[in-house]
């Protein structure tokens, strides 16, 4: 029933359109006519521009949940990728601590064979540095050191960067020595040398001057100890 009665009112405004009194008007007023079709026009030019504007805004709406959808997508892909760079990163660690490598294990037990506790320099920085006077014989080790682990690394980098942090302290230690180190008298009859630092009585500052690199020079010997501590520990922890 609905459908007949649209069509019916579309026959009824067509018949009405056609008739004899409507053209006549039309041609009576054809500026009425004008201005009539002129504000429909421009009620359907606002009525569609409001259109598409709403269809734009829906569009464009549309668009940003969908970009907002990708960005939440790509931001948990990327953390998922974070974290299993993380799982592999504790894989590779955990492989390491119970499978060290060959080199390490070597390189390892050279270095506390180099420093033991017990004898050479560290048993003289631990128990014999006054940072005063001393026997070039008992520190000739760090320079060795120095000289000769240049290029020597750790696979593990956990043992490596407190192997870095260790030779950083034998430098600066070994600086202090050349520095601040003078032969205090003739070759002794093994070849050796005794070294002091400059007494407070010749140097402009005195004594106050002479404590200040004194304290340096034992700070430099603590810290050194302090590091050779730590990498035995760590390279303990880690299976070496």
């Amino acid at each position: 029933m609905t459908i007949i009665s649209i069509v019916a009112d579309a026959a009824a405004v067509a018949a009405l359109l056609l008739s004899d009194d409507v053209r006549d008007w039309v041609k009576q007023n054809p500026f009425v006519l004008f201005w009539v079709t002129a504000g429909l026009i421009v009620v359907f030019a606002v009525f569609a521009n409001r259109a598409a504007a709403r269809l734009r805004k829906c569009e464009g709406n549309r668009i940003a949940e969908l970009q907002k959808r990708d960005d939440e997508h790509a931001s948990a892909l990327r953390t998922r990728d974070e974290q299993l760079d993380g799982l592999k990163v504790e894989i590779q660690n955990l492989e390491r601590r119970l499978h060290p490598t060959l080199r390490d294990k070597d390189t390892f037990a050279e270095l506390l064979k180099l420093f033991p506790w017990e004898k050479g320099a560290m048993m003289f920085l631990e128990h014999g540095f006054n940072a005063k006077k001393w026997r070039g014989v008992r520190v000739d080790d760090l320079y060795g050191f120095t000289d000769g682990w240049r290029e020597r690394f750790f696979d593990d980098m956990e043992v490596q960067d407190v192997f870095i942090e260790f030779r950083s302290c034998c430098e600066n230690l070994t600086v202090w020595l050349g520095a601040n180190g003078f032969a205090c008298s003739d070759a002794l009859p093994n070849g050796d040398y005794v070294y002091e630092i400059v007494p407070a009585s010749e140097r402009q500052g005195g004594w106050a001057e002479y404590d200040a690199v004194r304290d340096e020079g034992l700070e430099a010997a603590r810290n050194m100890l302090e590091v050779r501590r730590k990498i035995e520990r760590v390279g303990r922890a880690r299976g070496l």
